[in-house]
């Protein structure tokens, strides 16, 4: 089982990198403000599915939690945990610089 958590965190890891360097790969399309927006599906796409990959590593961790060991938990759930911090810096991100938008516009 222990073969199966590492194999499955590996793979989650490979895609998490991936979701990043893949889509610097792509050419930039679009002029002005909405250059580059093409890459925007291929970096969510790769994330929902990492996150399907760690619910699933957190899935087989948490039903064979008794037996393995500790550190292997942690390996197990990590994954997870990433993702959903990943998340909801993401929220954040969007959230504040929506706020940062609405109390810095122009008044005419």
């Amino acid at each position: 089982m222990v073969k199966k958590i590492l194999a499955i965190v590996l793979f989650w890891l490979v895609i998490f990198v991936a979701a990043f360097v893949v889509p610097r790969l792509i050419e930039p399309t679009g002029s002005g403000f909405t250059r580059g927006t093409n890459r925007l599906p291929l970096l969510l796409g790769l994330q929902c599915f990492g996150f399907v990959v760690a619910l699933v590593s957190a899935g087989f961790t948490y039903k064979n939690r008794a037996k393995i060991t500790k550190w292997m938990v942690v390996a197990g759930f990590a994954p997870l945990s990433i993702d959903v911090i990943f998340v909801v810096l993401m929220v954040l991100f969007y959230a504040g610089s929506i706020i940062i938008g609405i109390l810095t516009r122009q008044r005419y």
